[in-house]
């Protein structure tokens, strides 16, 4: 619970919105025992993650459970995933796992390589077809 009680709102101001990375607080992810060098397990840190806190979620193969999981928490989330190879599969993935799952609506184009190349496939897929049916993004209706 240290991990998550480190989350709290200090000195933000009011409309301020603070935003963590979903994997020290995903169970499926990083928030597990016997994590690299930490002592105990961070199974728990969820539990201090203040619900104000909003989640960029990368998770990586279990996209539905982990946005779930957050949304049960009241959370606002952006999806982040990988978009460094195979952007339209990945976006589609996570479309398909966001529909009808309260508190997520944006997307942000993520990469581990520092390469920009696939920034407007990623476009491309999560802004250009959803302005073709006239809504932001139509998946999570």
């Amino acid at each position: 619970m240290v991990v998550g009680s480190s989350t709290k709102r200090h000195g933000l101001r009011p409309n301020a919105e603070g935003l963590v990375w979903s994997d020290m607080f995903d169970l499926h992810h990083n928030a597990h025992d016997n994590y690299h060098f930490v002592h105990g397990s961070l199974a728990d840190s969820r539990k201090g993650l203040d619900s104000s806190v909003g989640i960029v979620n990368w998770s990586g193969g279990k996209t539905k459970s982990a946005l779930t999981r957050f949304a049960g928490r009241s959370q606002h989330q952006i999806i982040a995933g990988y978009y460094d190879d195979g952007v339209s599969r990945n976006v589609d993935r996570w479309k398909q796992a966001a529909r009808r799952t309260k508190g997520v609506n944006d997307f942000m184009s993520t990469t581990w390589r520092q390469n920009s190349d696939t920034l407007e496939a990623f476009a491309m897929c999560v802004f250009v077809k959803a302005l073709e049916k006239r809504s932001i993004l139509p998946a999570f209706h």
